[in-house]
């Protein structure tokens, strides 16, 4: 006990000292799992976004030519799925720098410029993972466009 009737590292029973240190690693596991659910679910939806439209293009393409309407707002939609796709690969990357960088600060000896930067890391990815659902939400919004636009317009 310290004398503000603290206890300190020193002080506490290591079997204490090992469950918390056993308790966080599990909780890191946890949470590395849940992003890692997060990041799948970015590339299902903007690479399916992105797939399924392109299955469309080329459905409609076959047929007397398509509504060029249609497909001139598929292109910039399937854009938007690509931007999505892209910036969920930044957010992996940054997901991966931060689990590197959090397991650096984490050791006896460790330095807390690491612990610093895998906040960072954090906070990249999480506005990444973000700007990649506003991706595939433009892309949803543009492709409804595209097809009210293309409904709107008779075949030339």
């Amino acid at each position: 006990m310290t004398d503000d009737g603290n206890s300190t590292d020193e002080t506490q029973p290591k079997d204490k000292i090992a469950h918390r240190s056993v308790g966080r690693i599990e909780l890191a596991r946890q949470v590395a799992a849940y992003e890692h659910a997060a990041l799948k679910t970015l590339y299902v939806l903007n690479g399916g976004g992105a797939l399924a439209l392109l299955v469309f293009v080329g459905r409609v393409w076959t047929e007397d030519g398509g509504n060029q309407q249609v497909l001139i707002g598929v292109g910039g939609t399937i854009a938007y799925f690509v931007f999505g796709l892209i910036i969920a690969a930044i957010a992996t990357f940054a997901g991966y720098m931060q689990q590197q960088w959090f397991f650096k600060g984490s050791g006896v000896d460790a330095d807390n410029r690491y612990n610093i930067a895998g906040h960072v890391a954090r906070y990249v990815a999480w506005t990444f993972s973000v700007a990649s659902l506003i991706g595939f939400a433009g892309g949803c919004f543009v492709a409804i466009d595209a097809f009210v636009a293309g409904v709107r317009t008779p075949p030339v």
